[in-house]
């Protein structure tokens, strides 16, 4: 079983991370990953976002779907 830990990234700008999401959740995506990258010597961290088909909304994977048949 994976040991549990906690990170702590710090000075993450919630403006970029709203308009990430907002255009996430609008594509249609439900599901997002997260990752951080904590820099000591910077003066804030950083956070890399990344999806997959796999986590699209089953409207959307629907969707996908047809684009994909039409090609």
């Amino acid at each position: 079983m994976m040991e549990k830990s906690n990170v702590k990234l710090t000075k993450i700008p919630i403006e970029y991370l709203l308009e990430i999401l907002e255009t996430l959740y609008n594509e249609g995506y439900d599901y997002f990953d997260l990752e951080g990258i904590i820099d000591p010597d910077k003066e804030k961290d950083t956070i890399k976002i990344t999806v997959s088909e796999d986590y699209l909304s089953q409207e959307d994977e629907n969707k996908l779907d047809d684009y994909e048949q039409l090609l």
